[in-house]
């Protein structure tokens, strides 16, 4: 299958990572650090690529844009948080002028390691993509716990959703029922059965009555701990579900396979 221009512009990247190394070069102390950016819209596709290319001139540590899906790929020499500020400008700068667009920010990484800060960028993206939001500029070092939760592989994920709220998910599947979303949206609106009735539709009694079968199903209680591992697991399924529609094979040098990543429907407005 023929490459992407934004695999073999990261594969150009780890072939020069592997003549450094082998040439015993130092390794840059602050990284390289993967920066994706989706247009909303595929019409805002063409001015996306004219306005980064202009932008980046004047910020030569950023790369040249490659085309990355309905957007994208670039890579910054030093900490992503040092990029976080002048990506926000961009960002404001273009929705001003065109449209919307998302700015997702991966960690800094050598480069050995790009594809770890490019899977990282990804989820970034996708974090806010499952709430809706197709305007935003997400670092992944400021995802708060999210940040550590993310740093595990996909199947970690997996199994901690799967310990966490597997039993509900299965229900829902089993009886047709939508109990996964009903406790999404409590913790979304912190409990508040008023709020969350009305996002929902229903009577704050048919919410009530919800509520206690998902406590019966996940045999759980009501402390803060708890609540806090489940909004954890509910919207790291979120992003998994949004992320297992096709496969992304992450290859590294001499062809040895990392880990399987995906990207989202390409029916969404912002695929990552």
């Amino acid at each position: 299958m023929k490459k992407q221009e934004w695999e073999l512009f990261l594969d150009r990247m780890l072939e020069q990572g592997k003549k450094d190394k082998e040439a015993g070069m130092p390794i840059r102390q602050d990284g390289y650090t993967v920066i994706l950016v989706q247009a909303a819209e595929k019409e805002l596709v063409g001015q996306l690529h004219k306005f980064l290319s202009a932008r980046r001139e004047e910020h030569l540590f950023i790369s040249q844009p490659a085309a990355y899906k309905q957007g994208f790929l670039l890579v910054a020499t030093g900490g992503s948080n040092m990029v976080e500020n002048l990506l926000a400008e961009w960002q404001l700068d273009f929705g001003e002028q065109y449209g919307a667009a998302a700015f997702s920010i991966g960690g800094s990484h050598d480069l050995m390691d790009i594809y770890q800060s490019l899977r990282e960028a990804r989820m970034a993206g996708f974090f806010q993509q499952v709430t809706g939001k197709s305007a935003f500029v997400q670092n992944f070092n400021r995802m708060g716990l999210f940040t550590s939760l993310f740093r595990q592989s996909s199947g970690e994920l997996t199994m901690f959703c799967e310990q966490t709220i597997g039993p509900l998910m299965e229900y829902d599947q089993m009886f047709n029922t939508r109990l996964l979303e009903t406790l999404r949206v409590l913790l979304d609106e912190d409990f508040n059965w008023t709020r969350t009735a009305a996002r929902l539709y229903v009577h704050v009694n048919t919410l009530r009555y919800r509520y206690e079968k998902i406590r019966q199903i996940l045999d759980m209680d009501e402390s803060l701990a708890v609540r806090a591992d489940l909004f954890a697991a509910v919207r790291a399924s979120e992003v998994l579900a949004a992320m297992k529609r096709t496969k992304v094979s992450v290859l590294r040098p001499k062809q040895e396979r990392k880990e399987v990543f995906f990207h989202a429907d390409k029916k969404t407005a912002v695929s990552f």
